[in-house]
């Protein structure tokens, strides 16, 4: 879409455009209007009289015996006959002829002539000497016309118009230079703005990164140049939670109170982001520390007031360019500082309260190589068909008596050729916060689906793999995705349980909703993971409709010895089981447990006490000896006992 701003200058060109071509246009009328009037009216008339004038003059010669041969009166009688029938005739005449009324005194005239013709084929002097009387007046009245084509009314009446003309062409270029001006006066104004828009934030009024980046660049030469950087920590979620407009005004205000207390000192605020800004220190002589403490701790508390919630908090990322190594060029040295502030700040964000103030340190940047070097890796990894180092592997899950089933929860495993097994939540990490999640979570669905199809197809109807979502697959167009993985066949779909943790949930209840019956309507069953270790389990327990619930392995350890533990746990199964929902107890260690578990009927285990996590081959195999003793029992259920070994 077209700005509207740069539509309006458009216009207003074409305008000033229109005006001058019309403005010409008026002038070359007028011109051709004076031109055509006087050269050709008063050419034609005056042609007209002279050769009236000719004529009579040859006519009273020939009267009076000056001329003795009639020869010559003929030729001017053929000449003024055909100057008298050509100005009737010609359209050039026809302004004369109806302005000055000259047709019908120049058609008098020769229907005059036209009376003596015959006098004058004949030489009959004495016709010619009335005729002689008779055209007398009729020349006086053609030299009027003359006269009144040159300097008459009409005349004048054709000046006028070419002075209004005039006055209207002079009236057009006034406006079409007001026109100009007011261009000119848009071009500067936005010009101004643009030049505000490309230093600053237009919301809060502070200076925006470009302008940052280009002071540090402007300072390089400075011994020590300082950054701080600020952010919200959970200020999306009030923007979500009350409004976007409440949010802009806390912004605007957080803004005020950071530029009110920096101002005294002389430094340069900035906004970078969303929720995220800058302090610049160009000073050497500074008490970074303890700046940066009163700094935190006034603006912290600024914030928590206008967050009705008291969830919000700041954090904080210092750093100096006194900590980029000597060999790099200024050239690069703001790049560097931001940098190395921004790792600072991502530290700093984990941490709440006071320790949510971090300084650089170098051993961030080899963190932060490490996950660059991570990322570019796992970004080739996902494109490539073969590859060894990334897998799958599934820690069986153990139905209770009364079910054939077997359960497995697929674990991705990543084993790097220089930093060796990469733990999966770091994985999970650098994946998410590259936009590789979902990327990630695809292969993962891939590898479910050819084990199931191939290896696994023997026990497809009595087997179900969970698989864990991460917030970049939760979304609503993850159930579309499944149907084209695993396919449209339900009973294929009712295999696939996927595991959902509650912060997936909190952004939005309903959406969350949408997206679970979204996936309930093709058969794609949904687990509550780690429940009972968020505040809102409750909540989301009773507002989105989950198939299981996996009660957190902290409520399952030692639950045989702690009484409280015990009686929790109890609480949650039986309220499950009355709205309708299987429990699943994950990180069983012992038989003391598993057994406190059973007597408490919940539905599903799962821990190190049936089996480790197992890589594919191996689950295999567990899951072919599994359903094997089960047909065995099956046929002699006397004869083998429950085995979870």
């Amino acid at each position: 879409m077209i700005n509207k701003k740069i539509f309006g200058l458009i216009a207003l060109i074409g305008l000033a455009l229109f005006f001058s071509v019309w403005t010409v246009i008026k002038l070359e009328d007028s011109y051709n209007l004076l031109t055509r009037y006087t050269q050709i009216s008063a050419w034609v008339l005056t042609k007209t009289e002279l050769e009236t004038l000719d004529f009579m003059q040859q006519l009273e010669r020939r009267v009076t015996g000056t001329d003795t041969s009639s020869h010559a009166l003929n030729l001017k009688y053929d000449i003024l006959w055909s100057r008298y029938q050509m100005f009737l005739m010609s359209d050039e005449t026809q302004v004369s002829k109806q302005k000055l009324n000259a047709g019908e005194i120049v058609e008098h005239a020769f229907n005059t002539l036209k009376k003596y013709e015959s006098a004058v084929i004949h030489d009959d002097i004495n016709q010619l000497k009335t005729m002689l009387v008779e055209f007398g007046p009729i020349s006086v009245d053609i030299r009027d016309l003359v006269v009144e084509s040159l300097t008459g009314w009409h005349t004048a009446q054709k000046s006028v118009e070419i002075v209004k003309n005039k006055d209207e062409s002079m009236y057009f270029i006034a406006v079409i230079f007001i026109f100009l001006l007011y261009l000119a006066y848009q071009v500067y104004k936005d010009s101004k703005a643009q030049q505000f828009l490309a230093w600053n934030d237009p919301l809060t009024g502070l200076h925006n990164r470009n302008y940052l980046l280009n002071e540090i660049k402007r300072r390089d030469t400075h011994p020590s140049i300082t950054l701080i950087l600020l952010d919200i920590h959970g200020f999306k979620e009030l923007n979500d939670r009350i409004s976007y407009e409440y949010g802009d005004g806390l912004l605007k205000e957080f803004a005020i109170q950071l530029n009110r207390y920096c101002q005294p000192y002389g430094l340069t605020c900035a906004r970078l982001g969303a929720d995220e800004f800058a302090v610049l220190i160009p000073r050497e002589d500074f008490d970074i520390k303890s700046f940066a403490e009163k700094l935190w701790v006034k603006l912290d508390s600024s914030i928590k007031k206008m967050d009705p919630a008291k969830r919000m908090s700041l954090s904080m990322g210092i750093a100096s360019s006194q900590d980029i190594p000597s060999a790099s060029t200024n050239s690069k040295q703001e790049k560097l500082v931001l940098n190395n502030a921004d790792l600072a700040l991502n530290i700093a964000q984990k941490r709440q309260n006071s320790a949510a103030i971090v300084f650089f340190d170098p051993a961030f940047d080899a963190e932060h190589q490490k996950r660059r070097k991570l990322t570019d890796d796992l970004n080739d990894l996902l494109t490539q068909k073969q590859q060894t180092q990334l897998s799958l592997v599934f820690q069986p899950i153990v139905m209770n008596s009364t079910s054939d089933y077997l359960g497995g929860e697929a674990l991705i495993r990543w084993t790097h050729p220089d930093y060796g097994e990469i733990y999966p939540e770091y994985l999970i990490s650098i994946a998410e916060k590259s936009g590789l999640g979902k990327q990630l979570g695809m292969w993962v669905m891939h590898q479910v689906q050819t084990l199931l199809n191939q290896e696994l197809a023997f026990c497809r109807q009595h087997i179900e793999i969970s698989i864990n979502l991460s917030d970049s697959l939760f979304d609503y167009g993850l159930p579309l995705m499944v149907q084209e993985i695993f396919g449209y066949n339900r009973d294929d779909l009712r295999s696939i349980i996927f595991e959902i943790t509650e912060t997936m949930t909190l952004d939005n209840i309903d959406r969350s909703h949408a997206i679970i019956r979204n996936l309930k309507e093709i058969g794609i069953r949904c687990a509550l993971d780690d429940f009972g270790t968020g505040w809102s389990s409750m909540y989301n327990l009773k507002h989105l409709h989950f198939d299981k619930v996996k009660i957190d392995r902290t409520f399952v350890t030692d639950i045989h010895r702690v009484k409280n533990q015990y009686y929790f746990t109890s609480a949650i199964v039986t309220l499950s089981h009355q709205l309708g929902i299987k429990v699943t107890a994950e990180g069983i260690e012992d038989e003391k447990e598993y057994l406190t578990l059973c007597n408490m009927d919940v539905d599903e285990f799962q821990g190190y006490h049936f089996s480790k996590p197992l890589n594919r081959a191996d689950f295999i195999d567990y899951c072919t000896n599994y359903f094997a003793k089960q047909q065995q029992h099956a046929d002699h259920p006397t004869a083998i006992p429950q085995d979870h070994d």
